[in-house]
């Protein structure tokens, strides 16, 4: 579903279907580690997006298709939060370059802005107003 190199382009992670999440050492093309994301209603749900804290703790940040968001640790894969978006499909996610702040969007068209210290919703930016009125236009693929 989704590739990204660590801020430092000592590991790549990437994500499947299944919700399964890689991460690979780039010098030698060799596995670290792999783990899932967590089951939602008895299901594996698509990873959709991924990305790396870009300084500071060594955290990647998963979103997956049933609204699920999580932070992990990447060098060990412990999960470190969990939040859920309620009634939407979360399809990209991305950090602000300084760290403490990551923004998430998708099937709502709503891009919505976290403290990533606390997990919670700072500011929400509503984009659906400005699209067409296609239900399919009306969602966001990248941030």
């Amino acid at each position: 579903m989704c590739v990204r190199f660590s801020p430092d382009d000592r590991v790549i992670a990437t994500s499947q279907f299944d919700g399964t999440i890689t991460v690979t050492d780039t010098a030698t093309l060799t596995p670290k580690m792999e783990f899932s994301i967590p089951q939602v209603h008895g299901h594996r749900q698509p990873a959709t997006s991924l990305c790396f804290r870009p300084m500071g703790r060594p955290t990647m940040l998963v979103t997956c298709s049933s609204g699920l968001i999580s932070l992990y640790d990447f060098r060990t894969g412990e999960l470190l939060h969990s939040s859920h978006e309620q009634d939407n499909e979360v399809y990209c996610s991305d950090y602000k370059p300084d760290g403490t702040v990551f923004a998430t969007a998708g099937r709502d068209a709503h891009v919505r802005l976290y403290d990533e210290s606390t997990g919670a919703i700072t500011r929400m930016l509503n984009a659906a107003a400005e699209m067409s009125s296609s239900p399919t236009a009306e969602r966001i693929y990248s941030v």
